[in-house]
């Protein structure tokens, strides 16, 4: 393996661990008032966002798995770069990366948060859960090439997503996510405690 090879997947694990510590941060010294407090009608709450983040990651472990398999079976092996990708692996990948400022998309159904109130630790258990699962499959992947192998979006199956993009969108939408629960956090109306 050269130097180059590892660098999705390292980074990939490194802000993965980052996230975990972010979601320490935000959800540090919250009560349960303040972690199902939503700044709106249409708005999640701390504890929303860290289900969905939870339940879109969740979702792709299946299908991801299979592939990374599929993979080693085949000996599709390979290193960066990995390629374009997937035209909806970029789609996602652009509105991801924009930020707040980012064009609103709704989350397919299957991707949504229950509504009502949620237990803060179980949550927050399941996010951490679901970062450990992202690293673990980030690191057995090392050494596939990741921009070969493509899956079906588990929400939208028609629309593809190669394994590499999968890595990436999936650590950008932590970071989203935990950047929406902590504006949560500033929003007007929040409880003091």
């Amino acid at each position: 393996m050269t130097e180059v090879a590892g660098t999705l997947v390292r980074e990939c694990i490194a802000r993965l661990e980052d996230a975990d510590r972010r979601v320490a941060e935000v959800t540090a010294g919250l009560t349960a008032p303040q972690a199902n407090f939503q700044p709106g009608p249409k708005k999640w709450s701390v504890c929303e966002c860290l289900e969905h983040i939870a339940v879109t990651a969740e979702s792709y472990f299946p299908g991801l798995e299979k592939l990374l398999r599929r993979g080693r079976e085949r000996g599709i092996t390979g290193g960066e770069p990995y390629g374009p990708g997937t035209w909806f692996g970029r789609y996602l990948e652009s509105v991801l990366r924009a930020g707040p400022q980012a064009k609103k998309v709704s989350a397919p159904p299957s991707f949504r948060p229950s509504r009502g109130n949620h237990e803060l630790a179980a949550a927050t258990r399941r996010v951490l859960d679901a970062n450990r699962r992202l690293r673990e499959l980030a690191a057995a992947a090392e050494g596939l090439a990741l921009g070969r192998l493509r899956m079906g979006s588990p929400a939208l199956f028609l629309l593809r997503i190669s394994a590499a993009q999968v890595f990436e969108t999936l650590v950008l939408h932590v970071h989203r996510h935990l950047d929406q629960a902590e504006r949560v956090r500033q929003s007007p109306g929040f409880p003091a405690a």
